[in-house]
């Protein structure tokens, strides 16, 4: 019964209804980095939809509740010819019903005219609505659905479970009639962009767009939102070393979630603000207390995390078992994540703390096989600043073991060419002190 009443309500909305339909179905299914293009010049793209990557490239979304699908999209490939739009591919989403054979047809066809077509009928987009209360109007669904939009989509990496969440609670504040919606949109483009950036080492191309989202989101009237980008432009903040400006960033959202009683978030917060405290005795006591609330919800990542946290905190006190200790807890929990990008990164991220653990303790032999090892993933896993620091533990290993220094010269290079693509000037000026106790002019 109610798939027959969602089909007749489909079959009956508005070329605007369905639109503000699969707008909100976009977002609810992750898709935050979209454009909306309104009017009667968009040359036949309703909205440019941005791969979760730097890489830039843009599929263009066209949505049609009209019959004769075959003609609108002939249509717009001619559109797209005649004013020069060469998009990375097409999505034609329709509430009508296409057959398969047909379907396929079409996106060859389409290929064989040098553009990419996927095409989405109601099938799709039945699964991704649900009845209102008042059951005469159709809503976007409310959690996320486990399938990729596009099966050519440059893979996504999953966000953590902290970002799900809170993503989750800002689509459930939408309203899509709000006038605002157009600019929440455009705040959430350059916050997962930023996201990625940063998770990809470009740390001042993820601060313009964070910068950018904060900004804008002081316009939106969504607290929600405003603290996501207060919480990501303080990370960013945080990783380039600017603390006095990520500290009233971090206490604003810790104010927030505890006002909100959201204990996990309080634990992200907590840990963010422990990584920023000058002294290591009182980031411990952050540190122990996020790893309290995060035992509640058993996220293995951030008690992964948290460990890791503790062990560096340690070892600024100069308690190096100690340090041991929870560098190898941390590693222990990050390789029970599921398989993932995540879980490499982690596993990575915990291998190059250890390198440096036994390098303070001067066991070079095996500090170097570690970062070795982490320097691998990194790579694997195209992370260009944590790739820096893994190769600066291999030279900082060379250096104080006295082995062939002719080794150091091209990793050197590789390493200077690292920081000048991502503007890292950290970790030039780490670069710049080992040549110079090198002795290399």
């Amino acid at each position: 019964m109610d798939e027959s009443l969602k089909h007749f309500l489909l079959m009956k909305l508005t070329p605007k209804e369905f639109s503000s339909l699969i707008y909100r179905i976009l977002l609810q299914n992750g898709y935050f980095e979209m454009n909306p293009v309104d009017g009667t010049n968009d040359h036949g793209v309703d909205i440019e939809l941005y791969t979760f990557s730097f890489t830039g490239n843009v599929w263009v979304v066209q949505i049609s509740v009209q019959e004769d699908y075959k003609s609108k999209i002939q249509h717009t490939i001619a559109k797209f010819k005649k004013f020069n739009i060469n998009p990375f591919g097409i999505v034609y989403i329709t509430n009508q019903s296409i057959p398969n054979a047909k379907r396929n047809k079409l996106e060859i066809d389409t290929f064989s005219q040098g553009y990419l077509l996927h095409i989405f009928d109601e099938r799709w987009v039945l699964p991704r609505v649900e009845l209102h209360n008042t059951r005469d109007t159709l809503i976007a669904t409310n959690s996320f659905i486990n399938d990729l939009f596009l099966p050519t989509i440059e893979a996504v990496q999953p966000l953590p479970y902290f970002l799900k969440d809170v993503l989750n609670h800002i689509h459930s504040s939408i309203d899509v009639n709000s006038p605002m919606l157009p600019l929440i949109s455009q705040v959430l483009s350059s916050c997962m962009l930023s996201y990625h950036l940063r998770q990809h080492g470009y740390l001042n191309k993820a601060l313009f767009h964070s910068q950018k989202a904060y900004s804008l989101s002081t316009k939106c009237n969504n607290s929600l939102l405003f603290f996501l980008c207060s919480h990501l432009h303080g990370e960013i903040l945080k990783n380039i070393g600017r603390y006095d400006e990520a500290k009233p960033l971090f206490n604003y959202c810790l104010e927030y979630s505890r006002n909100l009683k959201e204990k996990y978030w309080e634990s992200i917060i907590l840990t963010n603000l422990a990584e920023i405290k000058k002294k290591p005795l009182k980031a411990i006591l952050l540190c122990t207390e996020a790893i309290a609330i995060k035992n509640k919800y058993s996220d293995i990542r951030e008690i992964g995390i948290s460990f890791g946290q503790h062990s560096k905190l340690s070892l600024r006190l100069g308690d190096v078992e100690t340090a041991l200790y929870f560098a190898n807890q941390s590693l222990n929990y990050m390789e029970a994540i599921s398989p993932s990008l995540i879980k490499l990164r982690g596993i990575a991220t915990a291998r190059l703390h250890l390198a440096n653990i036994y390098l303070f303790k001067k066991d070079y032999d095996f500090s170097n096989s570690l970062s070795c090892e982490a320097e691998q993933l990194f790579n694997e896993i195209n992370d260009s600043k944590h790739l820096v620091l893994a190769r600066l533990a291999k030279v900082e290993n060379i250096m104080y073991s006295h082995a062939n220094k002719d080794e150091l010269i091209p990793l050197l290079c590789k390493i200077f060419g690292n920081c000048i693509e991502m503007a890292d000037s950290t970790g030039l000026k780490r670069l710049m002190r080992i040549i110079s106790i090198c002795g290399y002019s």
